[in-house]
């Protein structure tokens, strides 16, 4: 595995305003290739219009948004979707009617290579043993 220095996701200085409300004001942080974040506070506190400027669903008022360092701030929708970078909303009702490997295949719908798909369904399936049998 090569081992990569540059960030996955960059936001700098990004803000989100709705009327004369600042849900957002100036927030940034990078992930950096094999780190875990969370992003945590409190109701109103700008949690999901940050995840929604990153995703490019609500673009930001000000700052970047750079995503394996392209700028996709306001980028066409598709543009970080085949980056990898997607909001995935709470509460499983998106996809709810679709069966496992339904989903699955969502998840890689812009992917190309069907046999590395195959081989990632293949170690999903190994890591969660209960989607295998839930898969229809």
């Amino acid at each position: 595995m090569v081992e990569r220095s540059s960030p996955l996701l960059e936001l700098a200085s990004v803000s989100r305003h709705f009327g004369g409300v600042r849900a957002v004001d100036s927030i940034s942080f990078t992930v950096l290739p094999g780190s875990i974040h969370g992003l945590i506070g409190a109701n109103d506190a700008g949690k999901t219009t940050t995840l929604l400027a990153l995703s490019g669903i609500l673009p930001p008022r000000s700052g970047r948004v750079l995503c394996d360092g392209e700028n996709v701030t306001r980028a066409a929708a598709h543009v970080p979707v085949t980056r990898g970078l997607v909001h995935v909303p709470e509460g499983g009702q998106i996809l709810a009617g679709m069966s496992v490997a339904g989903n699955l295949e969502m998840g890689a719908y812009q992917r190309r290579d069907h046999a590395a798909v195959r081989a990632d369904r293949e170690r999903v399936f190994e890591r969660f043993p209960v989607l295998r049998q839930r898969r229809a």
